[in-house]
């Protein structure tokens, strides 16, 4: 299918609420109740039943041919620069620096998607979004694409993971986890399957009453101290469901209101369109102001930034404003940069 603004902008969205969840400071349990499941809902809306619908293994492949050099190229980064984060103080106690065959088991590691860097934390999501992928594709190919009997087999996986989280199953490749975010990629495709207009129906007036009472909804979970962290495997069961379809609405009526304004659109859909960029190198930009702000701001060589994800002075919010600029502005920086040289590399 061809690329989507509409759907760029939701990626963009649900990026730019991963780097404020991880700045410590706007809204992190609220976004926290949806905002990495929102890239499976979009990953369900774009699979093409017709292509992969009978082989999920060409899905598969399609897409490790896509991730695994970005993957493996800010892996092997992030490990190259362990030893300079470590002198810095950038990284948490207990690290220690790297002799050559530490350097040789991080960059084989990342090679498999196992990349065990702390700033390249959030690069778990990719072997985990891979291995949801292949279930949800060979859910479709066994369900000869029978809409009811792909519901049931998604409720029976979804109900996998939940004992899994419950009994707390752990296994390779995130696959455990991946049990439980299969529905929301049967949503989306359901949703372009019977509503592929479904913009139609956002009219603004509709979108603002269902943005509100999204809103509304959403807090109230907070009120209760729930919010949701897939990496943990804190996902309270069947609760976890509509909450996160009520966050994918917030988030869609959110798309339509900055799809109306042209500069706001074209800047979400660019973190959209390079979310994969900013999901693997805002930590590590992080980090690189916080050594900045150590030295150039607050002078204090002995100021502690090793604090996971973020440092930010919590008395002085224009900080965690600039945190949020400069990683994303640097990730989309590196995202370009990359493309380039990827495009030149294929020329030769």
């Amino acid at each position: 299918m061809k690329r989507s603004e509409y759907f760029d902008i939701v990626r963009g969205l649900a990026i730019l609420m991963i780097v404020l969840g991880h700045t410590n400071l706007y809204a992190g349990a609220f976004v926290y109740l949806f905002h990495m499941e929102l890239f499976f809902f979009v990953s369900g809306w774009f699979f093409s039943v017709e292509k992969y619908g009978a082989d999920p293994l060409a899905w598969f492949s399609k897409r490790l041919a896509t991730t695994w050099p970005r993957y493996m190229v800010y892996g092997t980064l992030i490990a190259l620069f362990h030893n300079a984060f470590f002198r810095h103080g950038c990284l948490p106690a207990g690290s220690a620096p790297y002799a050559a065959r530490d350097f040789v088991r991080a960059i084989l590691s990342t090679a498999v998607f196992q990349n065990e860097e702390t700033l390249a934390g959030p690069m778990w999501f990719i072997p985990l979004w891979l291995a949801a992928g292949l279930l949800f594709a060979s859910v479709i190919a066994l369900s000869r694409k029978k809409a009811t009997v792909a519901v049931a087999l998604t409720v029976l996986l979804a109900a996998l993971g939940i004992y899994c989280e419950a009994a707390d199953v752990h296994t390779p490749f995130y696959l455990d986890k991946a049990l439980l975010v299969v529905p929301f990629y049967l949503f989306g495709l359901l949703l372009r399957q019977h509503c592929p207009d479904f913009r139609k129906y956002l009219k603004i007036p509709v979108a603002i009453v269902l943005y509100i009472l999204s809103i509304f909804l959403l807090r109230m979970v907070n009120r209760h101290a729930i919010f949701f962290d897939l990496s943990a495997g804190q996902t309270y069961g069947l609760l976890f469901y509509p909450v996160v379809a009520v966050g994918i609405v917030h988030t869609l009526c959110l798309s339509e209101f900055i799809s109306k304004s042209r500069v706001l659109s074209q800047v979400c859909a660019l973190l959209g369109k390079y979310s994969f960029d900013i999901m693997a190198m805002h930590m590590v930009f992080f980090k690189v102001l916080a050594v900045l702000l150590r030295k150039l701001y607050y002078r204090d060589p002995a100021m502690d930034i090793s604090v996971y994800p973020s440092f930010i002075d919590r008395g002085n919010y224009p900080l965690g404003a600039l945190y949020i600029v400069f990683s994303i502005a640097c990730s989309l920086a590196v995202g370009l940069l990359y493309e380039r040289v990827s495009d030149q590399l294929n020329k030769l």
